[in-house]
């Protein structure tokens, strides 16, 4: 498995081009200004929920833009449910909008199967393992007016929040389950986590204020924003104090630290001058049944896509931390380092791979590029697949 840094897509907010302008460094900007944004919306990051939105109480619903996700225009878009509609943004996210795209390109209905509009304004979202997520007009607006998500439509930035607090949730039960606590408040929290939005949505918020642009923990910060979060009138004292006495523990901080370098992205943590992520994780989140193939063999690979591809199956490559020394395979100009792409096709006869670039361009203008089964194998280093029922995977064996 790869946990790769992409490069970062070209940043265009006026604040990182004073601090360039300075002299200051791409990615010690970026945390700057990304830490400025926090002290005004009080969380960090993209996935973090937007600040106009006040913490409902239970029942009542949150106060945030108003947005029609019933009208298939504003959720779909123009190109609908469509891999050229899905667009990375100013953040670096390609493994998740790499992955999503994929499984547009190969099964649009499963997509749309995923996404379920509320009366009460949210969308609910389903996984693979049957778990679902609600998520808020307001996060997704949060992300579009910031530049992280310039898809057409709002499916893939709901689909892109809904990752993040699957991800956030499942983290947060086992760093609960990891605290040496009694049977009955560690069933308590957990239950309080997977059942109630309320307690894991305080969770989530302050998880996401203590982590630091590169992955980091701070134990300090993440008690006083469990402070804030939790002193909501409807959340009872003795329940708060547990939920601060679990979150000091050293096994809880290394469990949600794990977490995070393991999904920075879905936490809102940068390395260096971009995120780290794993293509498998997103891939496994909506398709349960997922396979990998290392690029090493060549041969191997070729044959590997063609019965993959043959079946249906939503593929996504991780590309290598820097080329062979001496590659001779035509043109490298769509390359980028570190990166993840959608796979769409392979053709036989031209022995060529058709990929994406998520972020729409490179090549422009819309990221595809046909190239030599040689360069995939060159510039890749490996390969995922995955696919929603078993027969898929019968199916590429033949």
């Amino acid at each position: 498995m790869t946990l790769f840094t992409e490069q970062w897509k070209p940043f265009v907010m006026t604040p990182l081009r004073r601090a360039r302008e300075r002299g200051r460094g791409r990615a010690s900007a970026l945390v700057r200004y990304r830490r400025r944004q926090a002290l005004t919306c009080g969380v960090l990051l993209l996935f973090a929920p937007a600040a106009a939105r006040a913490v409902a109480a239970p029942g009542k619903p949150a106060h945030g833009p108003a947005v029609n996700f019933h009208k298939r225009s504003v959720l779909y878009g123009k190109l609908g449910i469509n891999p050229m509609g899905v667009r990375q943004g100013a953040i670096g996210s390609c493994f998740v909008f790499a992955t999503i795209a994929s499984i547009a390109a190969k099964d649009p209905k499963l997509v749309g199967g995923m996404l379920h509009p509320q009366p009460d304004g949210t969308v609910q979202v389903s996984f693979a393992d049957g778990s679902s997520e609600i998520v808020h007009p307001d996060d997704v607006l949060y992300a579009r007016q910031l530049g992280f998500d310039h898809s057409d439509g709002l499916w893939v930035g709901v689909l892109m929040r809904a990752f993040a607090q699957h991800v956030s949730r499942s983290a947060l039960v086992a760093a609960i389950q990891a605290e040496n606590l009694s049977p009955w408040t560690t069933a308590m929290l957990v239950r309080g986590v997977e059942n109630s939005d309320t307690i894991f949505t305080a969770w989530d918020r302050a998880v996401r204020t203590a982590t630091g642009a590169t992955g980091e923990i701070a134990p300090v910060t993440l008690q006083r924003a469990l402070k804030t979060q939790l002193s909501q009138p409807w959340i009872p004292d003795a329940l708060a104090n547990e939920v601060l006495a679990a979150a000091s523990g050293s096994n809880f901080l290394q469990t949600i630290t794990d977490a995070v370098n393991s999904n920075p992205e879905a936490f809102g943590a940068y390395r260096a001058i971009g995120s780290g992520g794993s293509l498998l994780g997103p891939m496994r989140a909506w398709l349960p049944h997922i396979r990998l193939q290392s690029t090493k063999d060549c041969a191997a690979t070729r044959h590997w896509l063609e019965r993959a591809l043959a079946s249906a199956q939503a593929m996504t490559a991780a590309s290598r931390r820097q080329l062979p020394a001496a590659t001779n395979n035509g043109t490298m100009d769509w390359w980028v380092a570190q990166h993840a792409y959608s796979v769409l096709d392979y053709d036989a006869g031209s022995d060529t791979v058709t990929i994406r670039n998520p972020w729409g361009e490179k090549p422009g203008p819309d990221g595809i590029s046909h190239i030599p089964m040689a360069s995939f194998c060159a510039g890749f280093n490996e390969v995922v697949a995955g696919y929603a029922r078993p027969q898929a995977e019968e199916a590429g064996k033949q």
